[in-house]
């Protein structure tokens, strides 16, 4: 969301800024803190998805009522998940890929002090931050 305060305007997105990298700090350049953060709350390489009415994905799957994604991990780590919304093995099947793909990693945040922003950032940009010490660029 943006808020245009000054015109009492709110703008929805479903993404905002560039994916272009254009700017770029490090610990020569702008950048003075950086913590690296990961939470695996909510994480997952096995999911079993049920829909409405203990719908399952069994017969569109290879008679198997789970999903696996270990893209991140060997480690077998399941999980019940659960939208009575969808009443569609196909479209259950589709959303549970989707969520899955979101919680078989651990999530990553990060923390940044910065002397100042490039004029060319906007609200949404993807930027990269390098810290050489803690080895960490992203």
């Amino acid at each position: 969301m943006w808020f245009d305060t000054k015109n009492k305007i709110l703008k929805v997105y479903n993404k905002m800024g560039s994916s272009i990298v254009r700017s770029y700090y490090a610990n020569d350049i702008h950048l003075h803190r950086l913590a690296k953060q990961s939470s695996t709350y909510d994480y997952a390489t096995v999911l079993y998805p049920y829909g409405k009415d203990g719908l399952t994905i069994s017969l569109i799957n290879n008679n198997k009522p789970y999903l696996e994604n270990y893209s991140y991990t060997k480690k077998r780590i399941e999980k019940v998940w659960r939208n009575e919304d969808i009443d569609v093995a196909e479209r259950l099947m589709g959303a549970a890929q989707d969520y899955l793909e979101s919680i078989a990693k651990p999530i990553t945040s990060y923390k940044v002090s910065l002397s100042e922003l490039s004029d060319k950032t906007m609200l949404g940009d993807t930027i990269v931050v390098a810290d050489t010490i803690k080895k960490i660029k992203n």
